[in-house]
C-alpha cells in the first residue's frame, strides 16, 4: 500500500456518520447548500451541521462561499471541493 492510499484511509477513518451524510447531501444537490438547508435535509441541528462543515472544510473536502443580500445580511453556502467530486 502506498502513502497516498494510507492518507486516503486516514481521512476515511476521521469521517463520522454526520460528516458522510453532509458530504452525500452536497454531492447529490448539484448546487451549493446553506447550513440551514443542510440541517433540514439531514434532520440535524444548524449548529451540528455548521461545526461539521467547518471540520470538512479544514480537511479540504468542502468549500464555502458567502452570498450577501441587498439588505446587508449574508449566507454561507457549502459545496464539495473540486478534488472531492
Amino acid at each position: 500500500m502506498n502513502g497516498e492510499n494510507l492518507k486516503s484511509l486516514s481521512f476515511e477513518d476521521k469521517l463520522t456518520p454526520v460528516d458522510k451524510a453532509i458530504l452525500n447531501s452536497l454531492k447529490n444537490a448539484n448546487k451549493p447548500l446553506s447550513t440551514y438547508k443542510l440541517s433540514k435535509i439531514s434532520e440535524l441541528s444548524w449548529s451540528t451541521v455548521n461545526t461539521h462543515c467547518y471540520k470538512l472544510k479544514s480537511m479540504g473536502l468542502v468549500d464555502s462561499k458567502v452570498q450577501r443580500s441587498k439588505f446587508g445580511g449574508k449566507k454561507l453556502f457549502w459545496f464539495p471541493s473540486i478534488s472531492n467530486l
